[in-house]
């Protein structure tokens, strides 16, 4: 033996595993937990190489949003009307499965709304908005049931880029660390063992054979929930990693409103965290840059958003960052999750899109039923 495992830890940790998850991200915590109720006896281990996980669960920005017009009529053009639905369903849906999960409160949840803004020299991406706006209205009718849903509200924040913007009130903000810390709780409750801090490699894809500090695990079944990281396993699919820069400003005097803000078809987005102000996004400024899966600052991108703050939202006073880091999302040619067997042992749940606050938690349900259903 190579490893240093007692007979205790091999016995309760690594074998006769029902079901190994690695990721404890929103998908792998919601797969555990799904399957967990669909098979009360099983036995279920998560794991991940981060301390509380390495993906972008708790390194995103606190959205809890399902897409802008302008973002929604852009991935129009790679999806047809009824792809688009099914997506917004999904993460509508997921945002409701994650509160029902995790009550609003521990995770400072707030339904202070959405708002999309455009630069003052965008008029023309504005007024396509506008045009469209009884079109998407009538897809999110059609997908959650909701009509009316956006419509163009003033710029009432003081912003001194835009005059208008396209509200959508169903959206809010929440904490991520205060979510993910609760599903792991809500693991633990239901005897999931999590093992965080943990190496582990993906040693053979038809077998789902996993080492793990020395120890080999072949568990009965395995769901890799691994999103961006999905792009490491060479398993020939249609995800994309890309790095997204976010900025955290110090106590700002007299900010005043709460929200959370899309510009630029989703690419650039901020909010207020009490009196600070987090903005994030812009990859689009240097795509190739930020095509990979390693965290990491494109100082390019960070001026640049750090620009945008001091001239373009706070013009009139000198705003101080505190803290800054990189998150890691997946996407590819289509927005839509990958959820899939691989093998006779072997699941996937991974490529949300750069929304996985949103679509998270449905992913994870319906993996789970993938897998209890074998």
């Amino acid at each position: 033996m190579t490893d240093n495992y007692s007979f205790w830890e091999r016995e309760q940790l690594f074998q006769t595993v029902d079901l190994a998850i690695v990721g404890s991200g929103i998908v792998g915590l919601s797969t555990a937990l799904s399957y967990k109720t669909l098979r009360p006896n099983s036995k279920i281990v998560v794991f991940d190489r981060g301390i509380i996980g390495e993906g972008a669960s708790t390194k995103n920005a606190g959205f809890a949003c399902f897409g802008s017009v302008g973002e929604i009529l852009s991935d129009l053009k790679s999806l047809d009307e009824s792809s688009m639905k099914e997506l917004i369903k999904s993460r509508y849906l997921g945002l409701e499965r994650l509160k029902s999960i995790v009550h609003p409160d521990v995770m400072s949840y707030s339904k202070c709304g959405g708002y999309e803004c455009f630069f003052k020299e965008e008029k023309d991406h504005f007024e396509n908005c506008a045009d469209e706006l009884t079109k998407v209205n009538k897809l999110i009718n059609e997908a959650i049931g909701v009509k009316d849903c956006f419509r163009i509200v003033d710029n009432d924040f003081g912003f001194k880029f835009c005059d208008k913007m396209i509200l959508n009130p169903l959206e809010g903000q929440l904490n991520p660390v205060q979510m993910i810390i609760e599903l792991r709780k809500r693991a633990v409750q239901k005897d999931i063992r999590l093992l965080n801090g943990t190496d582990v490699k993906l040693m053979n894809i038809q077998e789902g054979i996993l080492f793990v500090g020395g120890c080999t695990i072949k568990p009965k079944k395995l769901a890799l929930c691994t999103n961006a990281f999905t792009s490491q396993l060479n398993l020939d699919l249609d995800i994309t990693p890309y790095r997204n820069q976010v900025l955290m400003t110090q106590p700002i005097q007299n900010l005043n409103w709460k929200g959370t803000f899309h510009m630029d078809e989703g690419y650039i987005y901020f909010r207020n965290y009490g009196n600070r102000l987090l903005i994030g996004g812009a990859r689009n400024m240097d795509m190739e840059g930020e095509k990979t899966d390693r965290f990491g600052e494109n100082v390019r991108i960070t001026d640049y958003l750090k620009k945008c703050v001091r001239e373009q939202l706070f013009s009139n006073q000198d705003i101080e960052f505190d803290s800054s880091w990189s998150g890691i999302i997946a996407t590819g040619r289509s927005k839509q999750p990958i959820i899939k067997k691989l093998n006779e042992s072997v699941y996937l749940g991974a490529r949300l899109g750069g929304m996985g606050v949103a679509i998270g938690s449905t992913v994870g349900f319906e993996l789970s039923q993938l897998i209890a259903s074998e």
